[in-house]
C-alpha cells in the first residue's frame, strides 16, 4: 500500500470507528470548519509637515531668463512683434525659444502678450500694425519722476482692436490645452501689458485714457478662447475686470507705503475673486529699495506673510530676495514658499492590513486643504496596489476634484480594490495626484518635469519619484499609506 492509499485507509479507519461510536450506520455529522476571517480595518495616521519643497502651480515662481531651485511654474513676456512678425502670419517657434528658456523650461507657464514697454518707442508692437494697417504710435511725456519722451500705441483704434483681437485668439487657440500652462494673463494693453500708462500724458498735459470698449474687446478676446487654462488680470477693482468674474489676478507694484498692493490684496479678499482663478505676483513687498538685503529679507518675511494671506497668493516671484540654503533668511524664504497657494494633508486612512483573495479591499483616506488657496486646475486622483517593483497591479481612478477643496476644508477619497487573481503576499497601497493625461502614452512629449506633474501631501510619507517612460507616460509620483498583505 502506497502511502496516498496508506493515508487514505487511516482516515476510512478512523470514520468508520466514529460511526460505530455512535451507534451504528448514518452519516457522521460534518467537523465544524473555521469561518472565513473577514478583513479587519484599521486606521492609520501621519505625521504632518509644512509640506514638500516643491509642490506644481505654487510657491515662488521663476522666469526672465533665470532658474530658481524648487519653483514649479516660470513666467514670461512675448512681445506682438514676435509672436506675429508678419500680418496673419504667427511665428511658434519664437514662443517656444520664449517657453524653453531658463525660468520656464520644464515648468508650468504664465504668459503675458505685450505691445508697449516702458520708455521704449512701441518696438515690441509689430511694424507692420503702423506701417501698414495703419494705427499711430502716440508720442507724449512722462509725468512722473522719469520725465521725458514717451511713446504709445492708440489702443483705441478700431484698426489696432480688430488685430490684437485677432492676435490674442490665435495664442489662446493655440496654447488654451498645452499641459505646460499655468496661466494667461490678460495684458496687451498699457506699459508692460499690464492696462495703465505709467503717467503717460499728451504734451498739453491732457491725458489718454483706454476706452471700455477697448478694454471688453480685448477681454473677451481671451474669454472667448480659453476653457482649459485659467486667465489673470490685473486689476480687481477696476472695471471691466472687476465685474468680469472667471479671472484670477497678478499683482506687479508691491510697494506697501503708498498703498497699492494694500488695495490689491483688500479688493481680492471683499470680492473674493480668489476663488476664481490663482492669485500670482512679481515681486515680493519691499520697505526701501535701497535697504540692505538683510533688512528687505526680514521685511519679506513680516510683510510678506500678511500679504499672501490677505490676497491668498498662489504664487509669486522673489525677484533679488530669492535665497540659497546657506543664507541666513532661507528658512523664512522656505515658509512663504510652502505658504502660498493650496497645501492638502491627509489626516488618516482607513484600511484592512490583511485580507484573502477573495475579499474586497475598501480604502477611505481622510484630509483637508491647510493652504490659503484652492487649487484651479484638474487633478487625476488614483488609488493603486503597487507589487514588490512598485508597479500598480489593482488601480482604481477617483471621481474627486481637488478644486472643490477649498481652505480649511475637508476631503474624502473612497476606493474599492479586488485582489482576486494576485499573487499572496505583501503590496503596497499607495495614492497619488496627477495632472490629467501624465500617465497615458503620448507621441509627444509634455516638455514639463516629471515633478511638476504630480501633488505630494504635507505628510511624511514614504514617496516613489515621478518618471517619464520612453512612451511618454509618467511613471511613479505615488505617496504610499502602507501594507497590505493578499492571502
Amino acid at each position: 500500500m502506497n502511502a496516498r492509499t496508506w493515508g487514505g485507509a487511516v482516515v476510512a479507519l478512523a470514520v468508520g470507528l466514529a460511526l460505530a461510536a455512535c451507534g451504528g450506520g448514518g452519516s457522521a455529522p460534518a467537523s465544524p470548519q473555521p469561518a472565513p476571517q473577514a478583513p479587519v480595518a484599521v486606521t492609520v495616521t501621519y505625521p504632518k509637515t509644512p509640506g514638500p519643497d516643491t509642490n506644481p502651480r505654487k510657491g515662488w515662481n521663476s522666469g526672465w531668463w533665470t532658474n530658481l531651485p524648487n519653483t514649479s511654474v516660470g513666467f514670461q513676456y512675448i512681445p506682438w512683434a514676435v509672436l506675429e512678425p508678419q500680418n496673419g502670419v504667427y511665428d511658434w517657434a519664437k514662443v517656444e525659444e520664449i517657453l524653453d528658456r531658463p525660468g520656464t523650461r520644464g515648468k508650468h507657464v504664465v504668459l503675458r502678450l505685450y505691445c508697449d514697454w516702458f520708455r521704449e518707442s512701441t518696438t515690441s508692437c509689430p511694424a507692420w500694425l503702423f506701417d501698414q494697417v495703419g494705427v499711430r504710435r502716440i508720442k507724449g511725456v512722462q509725468s512722473d519722476t522719469l520725465a521725458g519722451e514717451a511713446w504709445l500705441t492708440d489702443y483705441n483704434d478700431a484698426r489696432f482692436v480688430a488685430e490684437v483681437t485677432a492676435a490674442i485668439q490665435a495664442l489662446a487657440s493655440r496654447y488654451n490645452a498645452d499641459p505646460r500652462m499655468h496661466a494667461l494673463q490678460v495684458g496687451v494693453l498699457g506699459y508692460w501689458g499690464e492696462w495703465h500708462n505709467a503717467g503717460f500724458s499728451y504734451a498739453n498735459g491732457s491725458g489718454y485714457t483706454i476706452s471700455d470698449t477697448t478694454a471688453r474687446a480685448v477681454l473677451d478676446a481671451y474669454k472667448t478662447r480659453l476653457t482649459d487654462t485659467p486667465l489673470q488680470a490685473r486689476y480687481p477693482w477696476r472695471e471691466p475686470l472687476k465685474s468680469a468674474g472667471g479671472l484670477g489676478f497678478h499683482n506687479d507694484f508691491f510697494v506697501p507705503n503708498n498703498g497699492h498692493s494694500d488695495e490689491f490684496d483688500t479688493a481680492l479678499a471683499a470680492s473674493g475673486a480668489w476663488l476664481n482663478g490663482p492669485i500670482g505676483g512679481e515681486v515680493p513687498p519691499r520697505e526701501a529699495a535701497d535697504l540692505p538685503r538683510e533688512l528687505n529679507a526680514l521685511y519679506l518675511t513680516d510683510k510678506g506673510e500678511s500679504m499672501i494671506r490677505t490676497g491668498r497668493y498662489s504664487t509669486m516671484a522673489p525677484g533679488a530676495y530669492a535665497q540659497g540654503p546657506t543664507d541666513v533668511y532661507y528658512g523664512g524664504y522656505m515658509r512663504l514658499h510652502r505658504l502660498m497657494g493650496y497645501t492638502f494633508q491627509i489626516d488618516s486612512a482607513r484600511f484592512a492590513q490583511s485580507l484573502a483573495r477573495t475579499d474586497r479591499l475598501t480604502v477611505q483616506v481622510n484630509g483637508s486643504n491647510v493652504g490659503i488657496a484652492p487649487t484651479y486646475h484638474a487633478w487625476t486622483t488614483q488609488i493603486a496596489l503597487l507589487d514588490a517593483n512598485n508597479q500598480p497591479v489593482r488601480t482604481e481612478t477617483l471621481a474627486h476634484d481637488f478644486r472643490a477643496v477649498r481652505p480649511k476644508a475637508t476631503f474624502t477619497l473612497n476606493a474599492n480594490l479586488d485582489p482576486s487573481g494576485l499573487a499572496a503576499g505583501d503590496y503596497r497601497l499607495a495614492l497619488r495626484v496627477i495632472q490629467p493625461g501624465a500617465e497615458r502614452s503620448k507621441t509627444t512629449a509634455w516638455k514639463l518635469d516629471a515633478r511638476n506633474t504630480y501633488i505630494l501631501f504635507a505628510n511624511d510619507l514614504p514617496t516613489l519619484a515621478g518618471t517619464w517612460g520612453s512612451d511618454n507616460a509618467l511613471h511613479g509620483g505615488w505617496s504610499v499609506l502602507g501594507r497590505v498583505t493578499v492571502r
